[in-house]
């Protein structure tokens, strides 16, 4: 039995081989081609809505857009009036760089660039990885209204994270060393 799958196998052509071998590796070897991707989100403006229609000042939209981004991991790259880059890496593997366009009444999120999120262009439409629009969204979400009423939370402990340590850097309005968020506030 054995000498026959013998024969058999060298009596099988090369160039079968060749072929068995390429759709082999195409099949396996090709793994960023195979990768998910969907559309690009581009998220929308976003606009500033108050109710006594109060008017938002610059700082506190940087302020909420730069604590949104460090609250998620993202990290500032650029900060200049109007604009702020923002750059995404998840687990060294997976990055994005992004701009917020800011101004009194709204931002807009663009995208800049990325490496192994498989953007590309097919047929005018851009094409990226699924996980690129839910960090969009999350980062829209987190950011949300700066003027909006913070929710109140029945006890300290149901407190979102990122608001138990209140820096001196990010809220301007607290002084030195003052219990401004329920902990003692950090000078960095």
């Amino acid at each position: 039995m054995r000498e026959e799958t013998l024969k058999h196998t060298k009596s099988m052509p090369r160039s079968s081989y060749a072929a068995m071998a390429l759709a082999f590796a195409l099949m396996t070897g090709s793994g960023a081609a195979l990768a998910r991707q969907t559309e690009l989100f581009d998220a929308p403006r976003v606009i500033f809505v108050t109710e006594g229609g109060d008017a938002i000042t610059l700082a506190q939209a940087r302020s909420q857009i730069v604590r949104a981004a460090l609250g998620l991991d993202w990290q500032v790259v650029k900060d200049e009036p109007g604009r702020i880059e923002l750059h995404y890496d998840k687990q060294g593997k997976h990055q994005v760089s992004i701009e917020v366009l800011y101004d009194i009444t709204g931002y807009d999120i663009n995208y800049l660039h990325s490496t192994n999120l498989n953007f590309g262009e097919r047929d005018g439409v851009r094409q990226i990885h699924p996980n690129y629009n839910r960090w969009i969204r999350n980062l829209t979400k987190r950011i949300g209204n700066p003027l909006a009423p913070a929710p109140k939370a029945a006890n300290p402990s149901t407190q979102p994270k990122e608001n138990l340590n209140v820096t001196q850097q990010e809220n301007p309005d607290c002084p030195a060393g003052a219990d401004c968020a329920g902990n003692r506030a950090s000078t960095q």
